[in-house]
């Protein structure tokens, strides 16, 4: 067996199958720098491919980034340029991490600089409730507290005082949003109305005026003693709300009076105009 074996050594054959199953272990002479990068490329090109995939799709991914944040940023713009010209501000409480953010145009609204968010609930909130003015508040709260413990909307118009000493009407509306039958967050707006305010509460006057002249136009053909309709025009602007009060002369070309009737005078305003007009003269005021 060791005969043959030195024989096998000998002839190579031994070399020939140990390099076949498992490789040459020992070179006879060193590789050339040329062999070795050869060899290395099998390595090296793929690794070469996988980093510029890499880097190309980091890049796209940077890019993307950049396009969402301007979106964002665009996004926002509108928004806060929406909230100015509709004068309304907006809040968003999360119930987990106990915070509230408000926005910028909600801060003007109440007549504060513009502060940092989140903020804290209790802070927020007592801010906000100080402004609102007696009769107003408590319900206010009340809706409040329902749409954070049961998830129950609201939407209320109230008067209210900024922290600057403004007086305003404003409309506060909140909506809840569930997760898991459980309140998760809490969203609302309020909103600076006076200027809708003002204008209804002309259209009402205006049309409480409109009302009033037609009852008079009719009290005018029915009625034909000076006395009583001057009497009975001056009931129907004051019973028809359009006016607290009501004055109506007649006067001479020369500019003195001679008939007035009045409604809705206090007692001491109406003897002082009555002597004034007595006298034939006009009131001060007049």
């Amino acid at each position: 067996l060791s005969e043959g074996l030195r024989a096998v050594i000998a002839t190579g054959g031994y070399r020939r199958s140990f390099e076949k199953w498992m490789g040459s272990l020992i070179e006879d002479e060193p590789r050339s720098l040329v062999e070795i990068l050869r060899s290395s490329l099998v390595f090296i090109i793929p690794l070469i491919g996988a980093l510029l995939l890499v880097m190309l799709w980091v890049r796209m991914l940077r890019r993307q980034v950049r396009l969402r944040t301007k979106d964002l940023r665009r996004s926002q713009a509108l928004l806060n340029t929406a909230q100015e010209v509709a004068v309304m501000g907006g809040w968003e409480y999360d119930l987990p991490t106990r915070r509230i953010h408000w926005s910028d145009e909600l801060f003007a609204i109440h007549g504060m600089d513009t502060g940092t968010n989140p903020r804290d609930p209790s802070a927020s909130v007592d801010e906000s409730l100080q402004c609102y003015m007696n009769g107003y508040r408590e319900r206010v709260k009340a809706a409040f507290q329902a749409c954070v413990e049961k998830g129950v909307p609201y939407s209320m118009e109230c008067r209210f005082r900024s922290l600057d000493g403004q007086e305003k009407w404003i409309r506060t509306a909140a909506r809840a949003e569930m997760e898991k039958g459980a309140v998760r967050r809490v969203v609302g707006y309020v909103q600076d109305i006076t200027s809708f305010k003002e204008t209804e509460e002309k259209i009402t006057h205006l049309n409480l005026v409109l009302r009033a002249i037609r009852d008079i136009n009719q009290l005018i053909i029915r009625e034909e003693d000076p006395a009583r309709l001057l009497a009975a025009a001056a009931d129907l602007l004051v019973e028809h709300r359009s006016y607290s009060y009501a004055l109506l002369v007649l006067v001479r070309p020369s500019g003195e009076p001679f008939l007035w009737r009045h409604a809705g005078l206090e007692p001491e305003t109406a003897k002082t105009t009555d002597d004034y007009f007595s006298r034939g003269e006009m009131p001060p005021c007049y």
